[in-house]
């Protein structure tokens, strides 16, 4: 637990995972709520397996237009 109110933020939520990894491996991480830029480019550095929960109402970008993330 963080010493503070309110959610973390993505550094110290990188920090958190870098010392879980640590005791407990690579294969036992596990989230759905953490989201933002250097979140992911954090997760793809090390290598985890992860996966992006995409609300219903959630825009992305493909070939230059903006579609529906379903």
């Amino acid at each position: 637990m963080l010493d503070k109110r309110g959610s973390s933020n993505q550094a110290e939520r990188i920090g958190l995972l870098n010392r879980f990894i640590k005791m407990f491996g690579r294969k036992k991480v596990a989230d759905r709520e953490f989201v933002g830029q250097e979140w992911f480019s954090f997760l793809g550095n090390t290598l985890l397996r992860y996966y992006i929960r995409i609300r219903s109402n959630m825009f992305t970008a493909h070939k230059g237009k903006q579609i529906k993330a379903y």
